[in-house]
């Protein structure tokens, strides 16, 4: 027995229209990540940049914190900043050291843009910091141990500086 809807063909024909333009708002944002990151797909495979530094962040209940300043070695050198704040979700303090490894150059990221910041999970000191441009173009991430409490996963947005 077939049942039998309760719509009318006006609620239907709504119903179809909001499913299309939400199918292209969606096309919109996958083709804005493609498009973003396109840099990545230019670069060799094996191209990576390497660097070390600390990293700091708090988060109360829903606000951030984050900066950060990592020495690159080889070309480029010199060191990426990072200072922000914006909206988060967590509760806690941290300051630790990490390892940088980027697919892009480091130098090139600077101005506004954004970094996620997830802290804790099977290693409750662990980080993660995941970097992008104003595009949402991928730069690469920082990962090390922290020494604070609490867990965290926040995006903020912030200034990237290179000296």
């Amino acid at each position: 027995m077939k049942a039998k809807s309760k719509l009318t063909e006006k609620q239907k024909n709504a119903l179809i229209e909001k499913a299309k333009k939400n199918n292209v708002e969606y096309r919109k944002k996958v083709q804005h990540l493609v498009d973003s990151n396109k840099k990545l797909l230019e670069v060799p495979e094996d191209t990576v940049y390497i660097g070390a530094g600390e990293v700091e962040f708090a988060v109360f209940i829903a606000y951030g914190v984050l900066t950060f300043d990592i020495t690159f070695v080889g070309s480029p050198s010199g060191t990426l900043s990072f200072s922000g704040n914006d909206w988060g979700l967590g509760l806690g303090a941290w300051e630790g050291e990490g390892a940088a490894i980027f697919s892009l150059p480091p130098n090139e990221l600077v101005g506004f843009g954004s970094a996620i910041v997830i802290v804790g999970g099977a290693d409750e000191n662990a980080f993660t910091v995941n970097c992008y441009d104003s595009n949402g173009t991928y730069y690469g991430n920082i990962t090390g141990i922290a020494e604070g409490a609490g867990v965290v996963a926040a995006t903020i947005g912030g200034t990237y500086t290179w000296g």
